[in-house]
């Protein structure tokens, strides 16, 4: 079990890195863009730390697919799609970085 969710938080969390840059590219407010800067890099931390679990316990970093933070993704994408460049968009981005 441990090694179970250790492998679906490692999949989570690189897949945050790749899908926060381009929510940082989509939003249009500087401070939003400064915030999900700063996530990005929390998120990168993140990634190290489970490695370093995986190590610790012997074994290499393997991922196994998180069902949520894929729809949390897939949802980001459908909101990049669905609005224009804005408030809109960005508010939507912040509630979904606020899950």
């Amino acid at each position: 079990m441990f090694e179970h969710g250790l492998k679906d938080i490692y999949w989570a969390e690189k897949a945050l890195t790749k899908a926060l840059p381009k929510m940082q590219k989509n939003a249009t407010s500087p401070d939003l863009q400064n915030a999900i800067a700063t996530h990005l890099e929390e998120t990168r931390g993140h990634v190290t730390m489970v490695e370093a679990v995986f190590e610790s316990i012997g074994k290499r970093p393997q991922t196994e697919k998180c069902d949520a933070m894929q729809g949390l993704v897939e949802e980001a994408d459908s909101i990049i799609k669905e609005t224009s460049p804005g408030p809109v968009r960005d508010a939507g981005i912040i509630e979904l970085l606020k899950r």
